[in-house]
């Protein structure tokens, strides 16, 4: 598959630039760091306000669904009413053990609290709660990178919580000529935030089109964390 295919509504840079995104295989994209949820979400509010201005991208979605093979129907219901009584009625409520609720952003740190109590709730294989939203990211104190008026053209972070996990889902976007010690030093400082470990493959440089299509999209070459190689316009 032709990966630039996947970028195909953002704007493109006019020089190379280096960005990072999870491949298609890693749905989920990245388990927290820490694994535990609880310290894993703390610790993502701290990159966010220390490495970025974050903007939420549309109502987060709060959903409980019942798996009649791997869920605790008596759970389920428990929680749906549980639900119900902090959000209000749900968006989809003629479908019997699976709801959906939009929360709106004064409520979204009691959304986060509830999806976290299924740390303390009866294991389930699968759920029983899944709350998804996004954030819009500019890096802070970052003159040098340009601003994206686009939502969805610039950084982003998508937050998955559900069945004692945190999976965050990142695309960062770098836009640096080439692999200045400013560049180093931007990852480096990253690195001491993220709630994620940053994969080295997952950094690839996004090359302008000679004729204004499509960029290409390549990988940096192995150990280029180690030593960052130059950006060329050079396939």
């Amino acid at each position: 598959m032709n990966e630039s295919k996947l970028y195909s509504s953002f704007v493109f840079p006019a020089a190379p630039e280096i960005f990072y995104h999870p491949p298609k295989s890693a749905s989920f994209g990245h388990s927290s760091v820490p694994r535990d949820p609880r310290a894993g979400w703390q610790r993502t509010l701290d990159f966010l306000d220390a490495a970025t201005i974050p903007s939420l991208r549309k109502k987060p979605t709060l959903r409980i669904h019942c798996y009649p093979k791997w869920s605790d129907v008596k759970l389920i219901e428990q929680c749906i009413d549980e639900a119900t009584e902090q959000f209000g009625e749900p968006s989809n409520s003629d479908v019997p053990l699976s709801k959906q609720w939009e929360i709106s952003m004064p409520l979204l740190s009691q959304a986060v609290a509830f999806a976290l109590r299924d740390v303390i709730r009866a294991p389930q294989e699968i759920g029983p709660t899944r709350l998804y939203f996004c954030y819009d990211l500019l890096w802070k104190d970052h003159p040098s990178l340009p601003s994206i008026d686009r939502p969805g053209d610039g950084s982003y972070l998508g937050v998955f919580h559900g069945g004692r996990r945190l999976f965050l889902q990142p695309f960062l976007r770098f836009p640096f000529e080439s692999t200045s010690p400013e560049f180093s030093r931007f990852v480096t400082y990253l690195q001491r935030h993220l709630p994620f470990k940053f994969r080295e493959a997952n950094f690839k440089v996004m090359l302008p089109s000679a004729n204004g299509k499509l960029p290409r999209i390549r990988k940096l070459p192995q150990g280029w964390m180690t030593t960052p190689p130059p950006l060329s316009r050079e396939p």
